[in-house]
């Protein structure tokens, strides 16, 4: 719209009627043409195709199941009209000088977008499937001196090639598009191919039919719940809040002192689920995929509580086919396990038609951001909102510790998909009298894809506004005095989801008892890593100085890890050394005799912790799209070590490195 206005004005000065502007050069439209094509291919199909590539499986619905490269049709479609269509139609209207001009600036633009989008904005942060960064962190002074540095060294350098050798100008501009179609068919092809192997694994599951599993109030039901990326830390704090926590939780257990033996999903659940065999330090010893060992962890306890007659039902497999999406045919050949995906079903406000509509114009709006300058990405990305005109953002916009709005208007896929599945526990749930034994084993990321909720219930809202609750703070310490004072809104945004998830689950627990089935039922509820929140002061060793990835941090490798055994009746705390890899050998304690691993043939127990140092393991590639499926060994991996059994003890603590001692 701004560049309309001189245009019609010098139409209107100097050609009252229609009239014909004499041609630039021959050289100089192709370059043009040439640039207008380039930007189309960057911004339309090679950033949001590499970005969907880098994990597929994250752009899919369950309920609302087709190709991401629909994402990426839109963006090309909105590129193609700004570049291809609109920017031609201004330089056909303009003079033949400042087409020359334009010829060049077009050529440069485009270029600096492939430089931008492949060099610089890389650290920002992890990014949701809403293509919002849970952290945007802003960058030094110095990334913005390099990048204006790098930005007129490549433009002088064009503008001097174009002046000079123009036919050369024009062969580089043709072989940057031929490069960057390749590199966006390679990204579209990698795209659909997962998406068709995603699809062939979902064929043979009805996710319709029959979503729910089944408790016995005559026989002995184990459940085993996996909250991604839980503080354990969290926990005294949040039942000093809500009181009322301690009687739904009575039975429980709580173990301080545990940790995960990895610092991400990927690491850390294979031996949540599959024990010590699955410990990445054991694991990695042995001659099989990364991928089988992750399957094989997922099936550990459903296949030997199937074969000893249990009634068992799986739900949302973390990483199942070592895929965001699980692939619940890992299951395939066990058809008394009854697997279900049930992420993004229950939220019944969930409007699947919004989402797709925010994402085909965002897509475009995050290929502009990548593809600027960085000093307009803050501007450009807008917290998130992509500078989006509507009133309620379909996402949620963090405004500061106290506030938030959006995201909550049925399109955020985020949160509301996950917290859903807490929320409908009840109904999930099947109470029976048949006597027949239940195993049951769920995965739920409400405390993974944190957001902020509305104190003091913690709940999701539109409008959110908690300055006056925490200006008058509410009861957030321990008996020992130690206070949790949250200086940013990740931190503060993490302790509200895992509270949110805490209560849904203690409604549920009362639900138990009211149906008669909790006293008989044995319930493990564990995290597969923490994460850096600095919220409880210096936890770090010595030894790194990595502030993305900080592998000193305690906080990384602490679990929370609850614990109810049958008739059990008390909330107590002990502080005895655990690890997440303990969860099968509770599980089966006194229900199974000498149970075996059914893919290694080693008895399951948890002798290995008794070890003088443990090795955990900690890697910056955390995506399972980093695999390609037949590597034996996980990725980058830095060892850390931990002597001994307290994990409050920062000298127990030491990074070992890339390899092990």
């Amino acid at each position: 719209l701004l560049m309309l206005p001189p245009v019609l004005y010098e139409w209107l000065r100097k050609h009252p009627l229609p009239f014909r502007i004499a041609d630039a050069s021959k050289g100089d439209r192709v370059i043009f043409l040439l640039s207008s094509v380039l930007l189309t291919v960057v911004t339309g199909i090679f950033i949001p195709s590499a970005i969907i590539r880098s994990s597929p499986a994250e752009f899919i619905s369950v309920t609302d199941f087709h190709t991401p490269l629909r994402y990426v049709l839109q963006s090309f479609l909105l590129a193609a009209g700004t570049f291809l269509v609109w920017m031609n139609v201004f330089y056909y209207l303009a003079s033949p000088a400042a087409k020359k001009i334009g010829s060049t600036a077009m050529m440069i633009c485009s270029f600096s977008a492939v430089v931008d989008f492949m060099f610089f904005g890389k650290e920002y942060g992890l990014m949701s499937p809403m293509l919002q960064y849970d952290d945007f962190k802003q960058l030094k002074p110095a990334d913005f001196v390099i990048n204006a540095v790098v930005l007129l060294a490549l433009g002088t350098g064009l503008w001097l090639l174009q002046k000079k050798l123009p036919a050369v100008t024009r062969s580089v501009s043709l072989a940057a598009c031929a490069a960057i179609i390749i590199m966006s068919g390679m990204n579209v092809f990698g795209i659909q191919s997962k998406f068709n192997e995603i699809k062939r694994s979902a064929e043979d599951f009805t996710q319709d039919q029959g979503v729910h599993f089944q408790l016995d109030r005559k026989g002995k039901n184990v459940v085993v719940i996996m909250l991604d990326r839980a503080i354990g830390d969290f926990m005294p704090y949040i039942l000093e809040e809500k009181p009322e926590l301690r009687e739904q939780f009575a039975g429980f257990t709580c173990y301080p002192n545990s940790i995960s033996y990895g610092s991400c999903t990927i690491l850390g659940t294979s031996s949540l689920f599959g024990g010590y065999d699955y410990v990445p330090a054991v694991s990695d010893d042995r001659p099989v995929s990364v991928k089988q060992k992750q399957n094989e962890a997922l099936r550990v306890m459903p296949d030997t509580f199937a074969e000893n007659g249990y009634e068992v039902s799986v739900f949302d497999p973390p990483l199942a086919g070592l895929s965001y999406f699980p692939d619940l045919t890992i299951y395939r050949d066990h058809p008394s396990i009854n697997a279900f995906i049930l992420k993004n079903r229950l939220a019944g406000t969930y409007d699947t038609k919004t989402t797709n509509e925010l994402l085909y114009r965002n897509f475009f709006a995050y290929s502009l951001f990548r593809g600027a300058p960085v000093a307009l990405h803050t501007t450009f990305y807008n917290s998130g909102k992509y500078n989006h005109s509507e009133g309620v953002s379909s996402v949620q916009v963090v405004n500061d510790i106290y506030s938030a709005s959006g995201g909550f208007d049925g399109s955020d896929r985020k949160f509301t998909g996950t917290y859903a599945v807490l929320k409908n526990l009840a109904g999930l749930t099947s109470v029976t009298d048949s006597g027949t034994n239940s195993f049951v084993m769920l995965n739920n990321d409400t405390t993974h894809d944190v957001v902020m909720l509305q104190e003091p219930d913690y709940e999701p809202a539109n409008a959110i506004d908690n300055r006056a609750f925490e200006e008058n703070p509410p009861v957030r310490y321990v008996a020992d005095g130690s206070r949790l004072v949250f200086q940013n809104p990740v931190q503060l945004m993490h302790y509200q989801c895992n509270m949110a998830a805490m209560l849904k689950l203690g409604k549920w627990f009362d639900y138990l008892r009211e149906n008669g089935v909790y006293d008989n039922t044995r319930i493990i509820i564990a995290s597969d890593h923490g994460r850096p929140l600095d919220y409880l002061g210096n936890m770090r060793f010595e030894g790194s100085d990595d502030d993305e990835y900080p592998a000193n941090d305690v906080m990384y490798y602490k679990a929370l890890y609850l614990v109810k055994d049958f008739g059990s009746t008390e909330l107590t705390v002990d502080d005895t050394f655990m690890t997440t890899a303990d969860t099968p050998t509770l599980a089966f304690s006194g229900l199974i005799e000498n149970p075996v691993n059914p893919f290694t043939g080693n008895p399951i127990h948890s002798d290995y912790k008794n070890r003088p140092e443990h090795l955990i393991a900690m890697s910056p590639l955390f995506s399972p799209e980093e695999y390609t499926g037949s590597e034996k060994q996980y990725l980058d991996v830095t060892w850390i070590g931990l002597k001994g059994d307290n994990t409050a003890d920062l000298s127990a603590w030491r990074i070992i490195g890339d390899k092990r001692k």
